[in-house]
């Protein structure tokens, strides 16, 4: 009924079937019939028309002036929502690692919300990934590509893995010179979150890509207390290097093996396979791309 009240609306305006014709893009035999299935449905006469006379019934007058207050809203609404879309307002949901947000990207966050004031973004911060449709968050960072094909994955960088110890740990220890020297080592997991699984240690050598079997001496699931830890004298850390720098300014860790070629780590900004993404949501993606390019 919707087509056939914005038919009648235009019959009104133009004057005459033939004149709202040309605007709506039927021919006046549509309009006819469009009209004729509305007075059927409503059971009243809206125009009283013949070859020399067109007249608006005091039913079509009550309706066309409802419908033409409801047909400027909604025009009203449209230009509203599309002036949204061009302009730099509105809400943003977003999910992230919390140690990977608070070293890598608060920075560029709090960066984008000074130029943009008008834009709220809200920051869900968890070790354990967020299910983005069902959440209704407009995206995600993600350590590590899931398989999942409601998503659209952009990579955002690949980030360095080292280990480390604390210089006590190491003097009075035994020498590290390859790989397989960790075995005899006091060693610390990390429990991934999300899968519950400790995360393997894996290094490249002559023979490609080998995963080493340890017995580790404690295990964490945030990779930070992992760490502090190591950083304690508890053995050594596998972690992303971003994490450990400030311990290893300070001088409460060293690197171990740096030659060794350890997995790196991809994060990907995640977004939901929807039509329409909002502008808002692409200028923060494209603000969060410039990871790249810190240190």
């Amino acid at each position: 009924m919707i087509r056939e009240l914005d038919i009648f609306r235009q019959i009104v305006i133009s004057g005459g079937f033939k004149k709202a014709a040309d605007p709506l893009g039927i021919t006046p035999g549509a309009v006819t019939q469009a009209l004729k299935r509305l007075e059927r449905d409503l059971g009243v006469v809206l125009i009283q028309r013949s070859t020399r006379s067109f007249r608006v019934t005091s039913e079509g007058e009550e309706l066309f002036s409802s419908i033409n207050d409801g047909f400027s809203k909604i025009r009203q609404t449209v230009r509203d929502i599309q002036k949204k879309q061009g302009q730099d307002s509105g809400y943003i949901r977003m999910s992230c690692v919390q140690s990977y947000y608070l070293w890598r990207l608060s920075s560029l966050v709090s960066d984008f919300q000074k130029n943009h004031p008008n834009i709220v973004v809200e920051s869900d911060l968890s070790d354990t990934p967020a299910n983005l449709i069902e959440e209704g968050l407009d995206l995600g960072i993600r350590m590590g590509k899931f398989p999942d094909s409601d998503l659209i994955f952009k990579k955002l960088e690949t980030l360095e893995v080292i280990l480390c110890a604390s210089p006590n740990y190491l003097k009075n220890s035994a020498k590290i010179s390859s790989s397989a020297d960790l075995t005899i080592h006091k060693t610390i997991g990390f429990k991934i979150p999300r899968t519950k699984q400790t995360y393997p240690w894996q290094f490249y050598e002559e023979k490609g890509w080998i995963t080493l079997k340890l017995s580790h001496v404690a295990y964490s699931n945030a990779i930070e207390a992992v760490l502090a830890m190591s950083a304690d004298g508890l053995g050594i850390a596998l972690t992303p290097k971003y994490l450990a720098e400030h311990y290893l300014k300070a001088g409460q860790l060293v690197e171990v093996l740096p030659r060794l070629r350890k997995k790196s780590v991809d994060t990907f900004i995640c977004l939901p396979r929807r039509e329409g993404r909002s502008k808002r949501v692409d200028s923060l993606v494209k603000q969060l791309m410039e990871v790249r390019a810190k240190p």
